[in-house]
């Protein structure tokens, strides 16, 4: 499933994948980052997406994920 799904990501173009991928809940910076496109043009590709308030916790919660995985490794860092 995993290869006709990644067969299927390399036939589309670059904004159709990011598109996906918001729909799936990547944050910005990770969409970016995944299809080396700059952050902003990542931005003004996704930002028609109507996103379910499914979607929308999802994406939350990748955000939230981040920022905590962030913090805590700052402060193992400091140990």
């Amino acid at each position: 499933m995993k290869e006709s799904m990644s067969l299927f990501i390399k036939t589309m173009s670059l904004t159709e994948q990011a598109i996906l991928l918001r729909e799936e809940g990547l944050i910005y910076k990770e969409i970016s980052d995944k299809l080396n496109v700059p952050l902003m043009t990542i931005c003004n590709w996704t930002r028609h997406v109507q996103l379910t308030d499914e979607q929308k916790q999802i994406i939350k919660t990748n955000c939230f994920k981040k920022v905590s995985d962030f913090w805590l490794n700052k402060r193992l860092r400091k140990f």
